[in-house]
């Protein structure tokens, strides 16, 4: 998570692309689909972070996570705890 914060603050695009095999290996981590979803906003568009945050909320509802209705609200709260 440091690794992927120091790059998202260097290099948007490769933390993007990092961030999208970490959600492959670990789908159920709220902090990865935090910090993927930040690298893709400030590399990509927003139409971009609409499709993976609603994948996100898909993946995370797998496990009776409820998300907020929209990624900004995601992006903007606190870090929570692993589940």
């Amino acid at each position: 998570s440091e690794c992927m914060k120091n790059l998202l603050e260097t290099d948007p695009s490769e933390a993007a692309r990092v961030g999208r095999v970490l959600l492959n290996a670990e789908p159920y981590e709220l902090e990865s689909w935090r910090l993927t979803l930040k690298a893709v906003q400030q590399s990509s568009n927003t139409q971009s972070v609409e499709k993976l945050y609603r994948e996100g909320c898909k993946r995370m509802a797998e496990v009776g996570e409820v998300l907020p209705k929209s990624w900004e609200t995601f992006l903007n709260q606190a870090a929570t705890p692993n589940l």
